[in-house]
């Protein structure tokens, strides 16, 4: 079984935004929820 997303480059900022919320123990869902939205916010709307 093949695993898309683990063999995509993460930009430093998301990487930034992962360790973050990992080191701040965010729950699964939380922490779903804020890549999904990054976007949104990165774009300015």
């Amino acid at each position: 079984m093949q695993h898309p997303h683990l063999d995509t480059r993460v930009s430093p900022l998301r990487q930034r935004l992962i360790d973050d919320m990992n080191m701040r123990r965010f729950s699964r869902e939380t922490k779903r929820n804020y890549l999904r939205d990054a976007p949104t916010f990165r774009a300015g709307h």
